[in-house]
């Protein structure tokens, strides 16, 4: 399954970052599990076996916490495109097994606890509110501009617009629509490490709706 995982990744035709979302699940929660067994070895019940491990067991790269069901369907369903590519007429398998397995499902998705604690209403009131008061040090900056608000107006489109990071980074003046106290949503950006550093590169186009 290591050969497996590791090619099935390295021809993936996905983008960058999807790739690598993929390459830390495989390598961390894939791999040291089922790395040494054969393809045609796997079953259903080995990879239910696996998921539940997962969901249970103590993970040290996860803070010494067991995965949410969410992560766990996400590596379901990156085995089963990796087993799918070996799967067919003439292939290794002739079914694959993920389709039988039984991985956390949506309802149990949603129903778990979020990962991570939210804000409600007032909250991101009173949190938008405190990212707008300059700090009140001279120092920052000589006290022309303040470096404190720097990422305020960055805090405050995510939580107006629901837009994600990589759109919000691609948006230009010519999207805002003051007149309708609207924005465009734009196409999204992404960054790709080079030698040199970051590239942040579009990923999608502009599209006609608007948050307002």
């Amino acid at each position: 399954m290591a050969e497996l995982m590791d090619g099935w990744l390295a021809k993936h035709r996905g983008e960058d970052t999807t790739r690598e979302g993929y390459e830390p699940k495989i390598r961390l929660h894939i791999k040291p599990h089922i790395d040494k067994v054969k393809v045609v070895e796997v079953t259903d019940e080995r990879l239910d076996e696996l998921y539940r491990l997962l969901e249970t067991a103590p993970i040290k790269a996860n803070g010494n916490k067991p995965l949410g069901p969410k992560s766990v369907r996400h590596i379901h369903n990156i085995i089963s495109a990796a087993l799918d590519s070996v799967t067919g007429p003439r292939k290794l398998l002739t079914v694959n097994p993920a389709h039988t397995g039984n991985p956390p499902t949506e309802r149990q998705i949603k129903a778990a606890q979020p990962d991570f604690p939210t804000l409600n209403d007032h909250e991101t009131a009173h949190f938008l509110r405190e990212i707008w008061k300059p700090c009140g040090n001279r120092a920052c900056d000589g006290g022309l501009t303040h470096h404190c608000l720097r990422d305020a107006p960055l805090w405050t489109a995510y939580a107006a617009t629901s837009c994600r990071r990589s759109e919000v980074l691609g948006w230009k003046w010519s999207l805002i629509h003051w007149d309708k106290c609207a924005i465009e949503r734009p196409g999204s950006w992404s960054r790709k490490a080079t030698p040199t550093g970051y590239v942040s590169s579009p990923r999608t186009e502009t599209t006609t709706r608007s948050s307002t």
